[in-house]
């Protein structure tokens, strides 16, 4: 259960923590904006009529493209900046690292050109530091909070590609959709501990301020590697950027600002891919 959007249950066992308000968590939602549904369906339309047409261009080619497919896998380096005023002050938000691994396909229509598939687990995130006084001793409290968000991504990247036979290098950019499949949350205070699942069962219940908390992810992707030369097919190294478009929350904080959370991954692979 997503428990920690109910503050009492931050602390499970009785210490001098449970004194502590912790209204600066950033799980703490407290409206949620409303939207019309005109620009819903527009945002909707908008979302189909471009993977529509990616699925397209790549369907249409293939049949004359040379195929490549293999394993990829890596590292994330996450944040989720937001826009909220209410962060308490001394906040720092720090990178959280998580795992990336999945599959490749490599649709090569030239030597210059090619279109890279992926579909891929990627775990997403942040990491909050902070300090609140003890309502009980009147002394600073050390608080980090742990957010991971475990996503599966399908991307497409347009990719061309340079060099000689052995070494080449490319670059990649492009749009990706995803879907936020499990999560959990972890709250330090002081070394104690409390770990909890994200419930997305709950998301309309107002007792969890879980309102506001947005599934399904578009990303923009760009970056580029290198192809080292290997056996039948190519090992991959591949150096990345993606942001999310969609917000992964949007709400109104305490000072009646609206605020938001867009995910920002770097990732690091590692691959291989050989020719089918």
């Amino acid at each position: 259960m997503f428990s920690v959007f109910s503050l009492s249950s931050v602390v499970k066992k009785s210490s001098p923590t449970e004194f502590l308000n912790l209204t600066h968590s950033r799980f703490k939602v407290f409206t949620n904006p409303t939207k019309s549904f005109e620009i819903k369906y527009v945002i909707l339309k908008m979302k189909k009529i471009l993977f529509g047409l990616v699925f397209i261009v790549h369907t249409t080619f293939m049949a004359n493209a040379q195929i490549s497919i293999g394993p990829k896998m890596g590292l994330n380096i996450s944040k989720v900046p937001t826009t909220e005023t209410a962060l308490p002050e001394g906040n720092k938000e720090l990178f959280k690292t998580g795992l990336n691994i999945g599959v490749a396909v490599n649709s090569k229509f030239s030597n210059l050109i090619s279109l890279q598939t992926e579909l891929l687990f990627s775990q997403k995130g942040y990491r909050d530091q902070w300090k609140e006084e003890n309502d009980q001793t009147g002394k600073a409290v050390q608080i980090e909070e742990t957010v991971t968000a475990n996503y599966i991504d399908l991307a497409f990247l347009p990719r061309i590609t340079f060099g000689e036979n052995m070494v080449k290098g490319y670059l990649n950019a492009g749009p990706s959709i995803g879907y936020f499949i499990s999560g959990k949350t972890s709250k330090v205070i002081d070394e104690d501990l409390n770990e909890d699942k994200i419930d997305f069962e709950k998301l309309d219940d107002p007792d969890l301020d879980l309102r506001g908390l947005k599934r399904v992810e578009i990303g923009l992707n760009a970056g580029g590697g290198v192809l080292l030369a290997a056996g039948s097919g190519n090992i991959a190294l591949d150096l990345r950027y993606t942001y999310g478009v969609t917000p992964l929350r949007k709400w109104i904080d305490k000072n009646g600002n609206n605020s938001k959370w867009n995910n920002s991954v770097i990732a690091l692979t590692f691959g291989y891919l050989f020719e089918l």
